[in-house]
């Protein structure tokens, strides 16, 4: 499937952030599949990758799309297998590849980046039903690069040297990590932080408040029939804006930094997400997930308010009933995938401080099964996704009502974006607080979970609160 391919990689010196960088990749490259995975806390890891070498693609009535560039490929990419391989089998065998490639294993982070929509849940776990699409995304889509810029920052929020990678065919030249890349790192000349472009977006469909209510209360009937327990529901705005999309992702994530950050380009699309949950986080057979549940808005210009609101959060049964919801229902999911008795809920509650809002979240970990473990992602998104914390318990069944009550498809939304290594580590985060770009056009997502004890008027308040800094980052300043 592969030639060999060597691994270059060096350390550089720099005082470019990762949203610089990403903006001069950007400028020079404009054309090319871009991806950036930028940490928006203290500890973290931000990845950069350009030049797609290898790339596969699942549609809607498809069969999974491989392409690898002709330098890297042994053989031409063959779709023989999808018709006796399920599609996640496939996927598993391209990821995996190129550990058959390499003379060793490439720095972690040098790894295949890219997203698993809600909609591939909905097309492994219940029938589709037609609705109003903003545009029709992949179900899947993963690009490896030739090209990665890596930087990791310590829990003081001090930056190490960048590492430049660069993943050449083995025949190639060694001297691979010389200009232009290099000049990717230079900062600009202005050494202050230039506030992002301000953007001048226009609305163009506001999120319809009243149908949202009535099916908040559709819902609630639900719950109180046994159907569920707990149901997340969505609202969408439909907005355009002229600004490049890395300009949006920068004004975004200095609006509102987030853990798990994300960044995609390909074709006119463009993904832009700041999103503060993770999924699952893989290191050898051992993974973690941390579902996020009960959200108040931040009063930044009020202390006394902005802790009142947190105190009230922590003190909310609603919310802790809520979260404790989600905790079973990921239980059971990593149950799914990992050995039993290993699984845990090492932390049923946290606080969670961001930047515009107040969230609680658990921490739950496990170990992979043995047997499970070598193609062990296949495993993960065929039995966990989409996520418990943003479909509802019991999962099928809230998945089913949110097909009833939301006149729109979610798409990426909702789903997961991240990095995975050839070798098996990875980490996705819950597509939340995620805009979706084509051409000029951006539809932004937000969502809140209803149980019995929810009323329409708060939760459309805390969507509200969620899409505002999406909004923000568009140039529209207040939700309609």
């Amino acid at each position: 499937m592969f030639r060999k391919i060597t691994c270059h990689a060096r350390s550089v010196n720099s005082s470019a952030t990762p949203l610089q960088v990403l903006q001069h990749v950007h400028e020079s490259e404009p054309a090319a599949g871009l991806a950036a995975l930028v940490t928006g806390t203290s500890a973290g890891v931000s990845i950069i990758g350009y030049h797609p070498i290898a790339r596969w693609t699942l549609t809607r009535g498809s069969k999974p799309q491989v392409w690898i560039h002709q330098d890297y490929a042994s053989t031409a990419p063959s779709d023989d297998n999808a018709t006796t391989d399920t599609p996640l089998e496939a996927w598993q065998d391209l990821i995996s590849a190129p550990t058959h490639a390499a003379a060793a294993p490439w720095p972690e982070h040098a790894s295949w980046i890219g997203f698993v929509s809600y909609e591939m849940g909905r097309h492994t776990e219940i029938p589709q039903m037609p609705r109003d699409a903003f545009v029709q995304w992949p179900l899947m889509r993963w690009e490896l690069y030739e090209w990665y810029l890596i930087q990791h920052t310590n829990a003081a929020g001090s930056p190490a040297p960048w590492q430049l990678v660069h993943l050449a065919p083995a025949d190639a030249a060694v001297d691979t990590l010389g200009n232009p890349p290099i000049l990717l790192l230079q900062p600009p000349r202005d050494q202050a932080q230039p506030h992002p472009m301000r953007a001048s977006g226009k609305l163009d469909q506001s999120a319809d408040l009243a149908a949202l209510s009535a099916s908040i209360a559709t819902a609630l009937r639900y719950i109180a029939a046994g159907d569920i327990y707990q149901v997340n529901l969505a609202a969408r705005w439909q907005c355009s804006s002229a600004s490049p999309p890395p300009s949006l992702f920068e004004r975004l994530c200095h609006i509102s930094p987030a853990e798990f950050s994300a960044y995609i380009q390909f074709d006119h699309h463009a993904i832009i997400s700041a999103s503060p949950e993770l999924f699952i986080r893989r290191q050898g057979d051992h993974v973690i997930t941390r579902p996020i549940k009960g959200t108040r808005r931040r009063v930044l210009d009020d202390a006394a308010l902005d802790q009142q609101l947190a105190r009230e959060l922590l003190a909310s049964e609603k919310d802790a009933a809520e979260l404790a919801m989600i905790v079973d229902l990921l239980r059971n999911d990593l149950g799914r995938v990992c050995s039993p008795g290993s699984v845990k809920v090492k932390s049923p509650r946290n606080l969670d401080k961001l930047p515009t809002l107040w969230h609680t979240s658990a921490t739950l970990s496990g170990s992979l099964q043995p047997q499970l473990a070598p193609r062990g992602w296949q495993h993960i998104i065929a039995d966990m996704c989409p996520g418990g914390s943003i479909t509802g318990a019991p999962k099928i069944r809230a998945m089913q009502i949110i097909g009833e009550c939301e006149a729109f498809p979610r798409e990426l939304y909702c789903g997961n974006i991240g990095w995975i290594s050839p070798w098996g580590n990875g980490e996705l985060n819950v597509a939340i607080r995620t805009m979706l770009m084509h051409h000029d056009k951006v539809a932004i997502y937000a969502g809140a979970g209803i149980v019995a004890d929810s009323t329409p008027d708060d939760e459309c308040r805390e969507i509200m609160a969620k899409a505002s800094a999406m909004l923000q980052a568009i140039g529209i300043t207040a939700p309609p």
